[in-house]
């Protein structure tokens, strides 16, 4: 379990930033909170889908080199604590690429200590567990010996995977009844008791809300496109805020 023991008074939760090199806005807007929101805040957490893609730590994009600086940057400037969590799009971060961020890569899920309130960080997709035929691929792609298979390809050919992957996809969400590309109840309230926390954040389903299930608060993360937005929680006790950039 991950303790938070430090100083200043809040932490911020994003995801579903879906980065990518032909989208220069969600970049922008992305440089903008960690230089204005970000600054003030003791810990940033990024849990998941942190790019629309992402191939291996060797794919040494001019967008991941300036990800990678605006966040060490951040870390080394106002000594913020950055957290890295895999999403379905980005679970091929490695921590060559948490390292030149200053980050720390997370396991999915994790519990953390978050002003002594224990707390359940995911990215969000296990919950979907209505979607059947995505939890089974979830599983294989996720494995590790499918993951290092993966990363013994050339750059060239997971590029082109990751592009077919992302089709399937969006195939797959379109073709697919809404209900089962959310979560599901019965799981995120037998996650809330298994790991027997008062909180759970998470992202995935770009439908942001605050739910209150029994005695459990689950945060959903808003994405980021348009503009995103962040959910913020402070230390001395007020109410926690989940924020939607207009």
């Amino acid at each position: 379990m991950y303790t938070i023991f430090m100083s200043a008074s809040k932490t911020l939760f994003i995801s579903d930033l879906h980065l990518q090199e032909d989208n220069t806005d969600s970049m922008r807007y992305f440089i903008e909170f960690l230089n204005n929101t970000a600054k003030d805040c003791e810990a940033l957490y990024i849990l998941g889908d942190f790019f629309e893609a992402y191939i291996g730590d060797d794919n040494q994009t001019n967008l991941l080199k300036n990800v990678a600086l605006a966040l060490k940057n951040l870390h080394e400037k106002h000594q913020t604590k950055i957290y890295l969590m895999h999403g379905n799009r980005d679970f091929l971060i490695g921590n060559e690429f948490a390292q030149l961020c200053g980050a720390k890569l997370l396991p999915d899920p994790v519990v953390i200590d978050l002003y002594g309130k224990k707390t359940l960080l995911t990215h969000g997709d296990s919950f979907c567990t209505q979607d059947k035929s995505y939890q089974f691929y979830r599983k294989i792609i996720r494995s590790t010996f499918v993951r290092f298979l993966l990363l013994s390809f050339p750059l060239s050919f997971r590029q082109k995977l990751a592009l077919y992957l992302r089709n399937k996809s969006k195939k797959h969400v379109h073709q697919s009844p809404k209900a089962i590309m959310d979560v599901s109840k019965t799981t995120v309230l037998q996650a809330g008791t298994k790991h027997k926390v008062s909180q759970i954040i998470h992202g995935h389903t770009h439908k942001p809300q605050i739910h209150h299930e029994n005695s459990t608060t689950r945060y959903v993360l808003p994405d980021w496109h348009p503009k995103g937005g962040m959910l913020s929680i402070s230390s001395d006790g007020s109410i926690p805020e989940l924020i939607l950039w207009d």
